[in-house]
């Protein structure tokens, strides 16, 4: 591995813009957003599905590394473990941001309400939060031995998180493009994707040029893992798309002139990126530089956060309505929650855009992960943990093949070279 600052400068920039945005909203309120009542969900909840997604798939990666057993796998598992961490901070910020203040936050959590969805998703992502430091601890400092109980719990919460979060949606029965049994699934598949190409991206950028030749197993291992939960992902889409585009419901309706109207250029987008990538991360050709491999995670994680926005676009057409003989389908007017001279109180459609000022606030949980990823990657650095040690840690077969090594499970007995006779 090595150090790259320029992830630092990033951050700081992120940093300091997020910042300076997140003052400016906590002194205006969240009416400086493009949110209302009519569209109570915006940009931050789509950063915070966007985080979860890349934090249960990354935990996933760390997990499975761990269980290979490989040396090989190791570096690999040492970047999920961080951006698994990254990521689930990044995540509780976004939605902290969302409420408004840590006061409502913290409102939150002394009047719990228990039959509520979202504080299910804060318990989980509170224990999958302790677990994702836990994770990094060996990674950071090589005395930590990592058990294999704890690596099975790993690889069991990285399903739970994303299946809980998802359930916030899929609960909502207002909202027919959520209110499916397809829906959890789906998100768990495109965060699986999205975790493992940012381990891709970020494992080669803290890759020395000379070992990423021997890094491109690995590698292809993500790749893998990536091109089978998009094609997941693609057959479900499909699945859950048809009923729209033949059904003849009002729901079905909405949902055609929501998806394939004001949002199709923005479905295609989402769909030829994600197609794309998982052609490239299939085929050896792409798979053999890293080059291709980088492009193709730049497309994963494009898609993802395309397909995460388009989660909202379900508050576009207001779910009030009545079907009234004569005069087809009447929309009840809601108050959008704010008033201004020339403009209407009450709307039976939104037309949300992210301001300026969501976008700002949402470089911030960015630049957080970005630090952690990085700081976590020079501490590991200094701690002189940049390569695997040449012990076992416990997690699997030793893979010395120069030394010509045997282990034999389950006593892992080392078995010495054959002498040369002289």
């Amino acid at each position: 591995m090595k150090k790259n600052n320029s992830l630092l400068w990033i951050a700081m920039i992120c940093g300091i813009i997020g910042f300076v945005t997140w003052v400016y909203q906590s002194v205006a309120g969240l009416a400086g957003t493009g949110m209302r009542n009519s569209f109570p969900w915006g940009l931050y909840v789509a950063c915070f599905e966007f985080y979860v997604g890349a934090a249960a798939g990354s935990m996933l990666v760390c997990a499975l590394a761990h269980i290979s057993g490989k040396r090989i796998y190791r570096p690999v598992a040492r970047v999920a473990a961080f951006v698994s961490l990254a990521c689930t901070v990044a995540a509780g910020m976004s939605i902290v941001f969302d409420l408004g203040s840590a006061h409502t936050m913290g409102q939150l959590l002394l009047s719990p309400n228990l039959a509520s969805p979202l504080l299910w998703d804060i318990v989980v992502m509170s224990a999958f939060l302790a677990l994702a430091v836990i994770m990094v601890l060996p990674q950071i400092r090589p005395q930590i031995k990592l058990q294999p109980l704890l690596v099975l719990i790993a690889l069991g919460m990285s399903a739970v998180l994303g299946l809980v979060t998802a359930l916030l949606f899929a609960t909502q029965k207002a909202q027919p493009m959520w209110n499916t049994l397809l829906f959890p699934l789906d998100a768990l598949l495109v965060g699986y994707a999205l975790g493992a190409a940012l381990v891709i991206l970020f494992a080669i950028g803290l890759t020395k040029k000379d070992k990423l030749a021997e890094r491109l197993t690995s590698f292809g291992f993500l790749a893998k893992i990536v091109a089978f939960c998009l094609i997941g992902h693609l057959g479900l889409t499909a699945i859950d798309t048809l009923p729209i585009l033949v059904g003849s419901s009002i729901d079905n309706q909405l949902q055609n002139q929501v998806l394939f109207g004001q949002y199709g250029g923005l479905f295609v987008l989402e769909i030829l990126l994600l197609a794309g990538a998982t052609v490239m991360f299939l085929s050896k050709k792409f798979t053999g530089h890293y080059k291709p491999l980088l492009l193709a995670g730049v497309f994963v994680a494009i898609g993802a956060f395309v397909n995460k926005m388009l989660l909202l676009a379900s508050f576009n057409v207001i779910s009030l309505s009545l079907e009234v003989d004569g005069a087809g389908l009447w929309s009840m007017p809601v108050s959008v929650g704010t008033f201004a001279p020339g403009t209407d109180s009450f709307v039976t459609f939104w037309n949300y855009t992210p301001t300026l000022t969501e976008i700002g606030v949402s470089l911030l949980p960015l630049a957080v992960a970005l630090v952690i990823i990085a700081g976590l990657n020079n501490y590991a650095l200094k701690q002189g943990s940049e390569e695997p040690p040449d012990s076992d840690d416990g997690s699997g077969i030793e893979d010395d093949a120069a030394a010509k090594v045997v282990y034999r499970i389950p006593l892992l007995k080392r078995i010495p070279p054959p002498r040369q006779n002289q």
